[in-house]
């Protein structure tokens, strides 16, 4: 009710006439305002401003990265390392690049095509996330050391995620539990009391 409930008010019938020619003419509909994909799984969004592709997992490039420990193969998330939300992602297919980025730190480039571009170096690795295994790419030494100097982790490994790997909810990628995740303005404007 807080959030998506429009409440009726009490109004006059001259209000009524007029409210209801507005609505004939613009009518009450949700409207997309924008859309944030996440590259890399529990670091900063990515916003799009235009429009954006469909994969059959979601949005493109949404949650098909990770950061894991090469120790063990355990994921890492905001819960755990906060910072983590200081690495901001950007998608180029012109260039066909994923950028990161993290303040007062030099910017990383790292090809979209990591399959075919590493393909000898990269080995596929297993990794668990939401109970699941997911095979996946390394990206290699650099982006590791890269990871591990911005987050002062040492071990930390970013991997893809195979697009053979298959998780048991279905055709998801590295998300907890959906493809897509809608907001409303309410909903934001309703948890931002609490957290003000």
């Amino acid at each position: 009710e807080a959030c998506y409930v429009q409440k009726r008010t009490e109004i006059n019938r001259d209000e009524i006439k007029l409210k209801y020619r507005l609505n004939e003419v613009l009518p009450q509909q949700p409207t997309l305002k924008s859309i944030r994909i996440f590259p890399l799984k529990s670091c900063a969004p990515m916003i799009v401003f235009d429009e954006w592709k469909l994969s059959p997992k979601g949005l493109k490039y949404d949650r098909e990265w990770m950061i894991v420990n090469g120790n063990n193969g355990t994921a890492l998330t905001q819960k755990h390392e906060p910072k983590m939300c200081l690495i901001k992602p950007y998608i180029n297919e012109d260039k066909n690049i994923l950028r990161l980025e993290y303040p007062q730190k030099e910017i990383l480039e790292i090809p979209l095509n990591i399959e075919n571009a590493l393909k000898v170096e990269a080995s596929i690795c297993e990794t668990k996330i939401c109970g699941d295994r997911i095979m996946g790419y390394d990206c290699g030494d650099s982006v590791a050391n890269w990871l591990s100097d911005v987050l002062h982790i040492d071990g930390l490994r970013l991997i893809r995620q195979s697009d053979e790997s298959e998780r048991k909810n279905g055709n998801l990628a590295l998300a907890n539990q959906a493809q897509f995740l809608l907001i409303s303005e309410p909903s934001v404007k309703w948890l931002m009391q609490y957290v003000e």
